[in-house]
C-alpha cells in the first residue's frame, strides 16, 4: 500500500490487493462460519435437513465476493417449507421467494390430491391423518440466523480492516 499525500488517495498496488482480497476472504469465511453454526443450532429437521446444510465462500476479484448459507439436495424442498410455513399459516410476504409456485398455495387450506386423506407421523411418532391442514408455520433457521449475525459480521470485517490497515 502507497500513501500518497499530494493528491490524499490510497494507492493500491498488487501486493496490497491480495492482502485486502485475502481480509475478505478470511472475514466471509468466518462470517459463513457463524451463521451455518446458528443454523445448524436451530435446524428443526433434525434427520431430513441438517445434514444438508452447507456454506461456501468465493472471492474472485474484489467486485465478486460472495459466501452462501443453504440447503443441498432434495432436503432443499423439505426446508424452504420449514423456513417459510405452508397453507394458511405460511408467509404471504415470502411469496416472491417462490415464483414457480402457485401463489394459492399460501392462501388456502392444504388438501390431498391423490388420496382421500393426507398422512402424515407428528415428531413423537404419532400416524395423523386428515381430509384438510392449515398448513405449518414458519420457523425460519435460516433468515434468523443470518439476522442475528449481523453484529458480530459487522465486527469480523472491522477486525480484518484493523488487519488491513496495520500492513
Amino acid at each position: 500500500m502507497i500513501s500518497d499525500k499530494s493528491t490524499s488517495k490510497l494507492i493500491i498496488n498488487e501486493q496490497a490487493d491480495a492482502i485486502f482480497k485475502e481480509s475478505v476472504r478470511r472475514a466471509l469465511t468466518k462470517s459463513a462460519e457463524y451463521v451455518y453454526a446458528k443454523a445448524f443450532e436451530k435446524c428443526p429437521g433434525y434427520r431430513a435437513i441438517r445434514p444438508h446444510l452447507f456454506y461456501t465462500v468465493d472471492v474472485k476479484d474484489i467486485n465478486n465476493m460472495k459466501a452462501i448459507i443453504g440447503v443441498r439436495g432434495e432436503a432443499a424442498i423439505i426446508a424452504k417449507y420449514v423456513e417459510f410455513g405452508t397453507g394458511l399459516r405460511g408467509s404471504l410476504t415470502n411469496r416472491k421467494y417462490f415464483k414457480d409456485e402457485k401463489s394459492i398455495h399460501y392462501t388456502i387450506p392444504i388438501v390431498p390430491t391423490q388420496k382421500l386423506v393426507l398422512h402424515w407421523v407428528t415428531s413423537t411418532g404419532q400416524d395423523v391423518f386428515a381430509k384438510s391442514t392449515k398448513g405449518q408455520n414458519s420457523n425460519s433457521f435460516l433468515r434468523s440466523s443470518l439476522h442475528e449475525s449481523i453484529p458480530i459480521i459487522k465486527k469480523f470485517f472491522a477486525d480484518e480492516i484493523q488487519r488491513f490497515k496495520q500492513k
